[in-house]
């Protein structure tokens, strides 16, 4: 069975990008929405999706989240005509929860709005003819650390007394998949909820994650016939996921317990499809080992001197735009491993007036 080429980048970025292969399928972008709003599932047209080449995350966050954007019809009555609107999901990949989260959302659903107002301009509607889509926001966030992700905007805010009211506030969808309750998460019956069971067990001791496997793999027979696409998308992030946070052995182990689970009539062609993603995945990763060879311990220290370079550079322009710099601002720089976020701070110090500016 060959890799489908629109895979390949993911094998090769799955921590970045296989929530979001898996969750652009309108199957499982269904099946999330049935999962958050099983009201909502049943007035969208999720067979007539249509995912929109956009994204709003800023570039240096792209490590820790990414999003999808798409446009498909709603229908509030049998008789009435379908309306669009706008489903816009942003995937938190980060190990820790971002009180920001609210206005990352909103940046969203503004930029979806402004988008339409430049298509407005760009085809001269008259402004009274213009109408702007609904907006529903999702946040899935996969971390470890339990996250409030319904905290108002103004839980980031100091709003003196009569203010509020100014303030926006919305709605939102949120999952937060490693503190749902097993039993709230597969509640819909869908197939998508089994396979982000596994995701949420992903650390589990082996046996119980092996259960959590075998269960994933026999709810998906159903969508064998009914959607095979989606069916092979469902299987190709699992086994991706297993041989990219388990122990090769482990993962060899956990593919095989999905080929046995499943009728022993395409029990050979499961096996193939996990040697052909599974072993494509791992042996990428060797792969790109085995050309840093034994540079790896020189090039490691190289990165980890060219960090310190920026810490000492960012600790420095701080000092001699703030004033000496304390033990504890310090230690929270040192803590910064990150090159692309320690330059983004040393751009906005720039412009930043104040430590609170600067996010500090």
């Amino acid at each position: 069975m060959q890799i489908p080429e629109e895979w390949l980048p993911v094998i090769r970025q799955f921590e970045d990008r296989g929530m979001q292969a898996l969750l652009q399928a309108p199957e499982y972008a269904r099946g999330l929405m049935c999962i958050l709003a099983a009201d909502l599932c049943d007035h969208l047209d999720f067979t007539r999706m249509v995912r929109e080449p956009v994204s709003f995350v800023a570039r240096d966050l792209r490590k820790r989240e990414a999003d999808l954007v798409f446009r498909l019809p709603y229908r509030q009555r049998p008789d009435e005509g379908p309306e669009q609107v706008w489903v816009y999901m942003l995937l938190e990949h980060q190990s820790e929860p971002d009180v920001e989260i609210r206005v990352r959302v909103l940046y969203g659903m503004a930029s979806l709005w402004n988008r339409q107002r430049r298509d407005f301009d760009s085809r001269n509607v008259a402004p009274g003819e213009r109408r702007y889509l609904p907006v529903i926001p999702i946040v899935v966030y996969t971390g470890d650390a339990e996250w409030e992700i319904m905290a108002p905007l103004r839980s980031v805010m100091d709003v003196p007394p009569g203010l509020e009211r100014f303030q926006p506030e919305f709605d939102l969808l949120p999952l937060d998949l490693k503190h749902t309750p097993p039993g709230q998460l597969v509640a819909c019956g869908h197939p998508l909820a089994w396979v982000l069971s596994v995701l949420r067990e992903e650390d589990s001791p082996f046996d119980r994650l092996k259960a959590v496997v075998v269960e994933a793999a026999q709810q998906l027979d159903a969508l064998q016939d009914v959607d095979p696409a989606a069916f092979e998308t469902a299987f190709i992030f699992l086994i991706l996921l297993l041989y990219h946070r388990r122990a090769r052995t482990e993962a060899d182990e956990l593919v095989e317990s999905i080929a046995e689970a499943r009728p022993g009539g395409v029990r050979e062609e499961t096996i193939q499809m996990a040697r052909t993603y599974g072993t494509t995945a791992v042996e990428e990763g060797e792969a790109r080992g085995e050309a840093r060879g034994e540079a790896r311990g020189e090039a490691r220290g190289e990165a980890r001197g060219r960090v310190r370079a920026k810490q000492d550079a960012l600790l420095m322009f701080l000092d001699g735009k703030f004033g000496p710099v304390s033990e504890e601002l310090e230690q929270r720089v040192r803590s910064l491993e990150d090159t692309e976020a320690l330059d983004v701070l040393i751009r906005r110090l720039v412009h930043a007036d104040s430590l609170e500016a600067m996010g500090f």
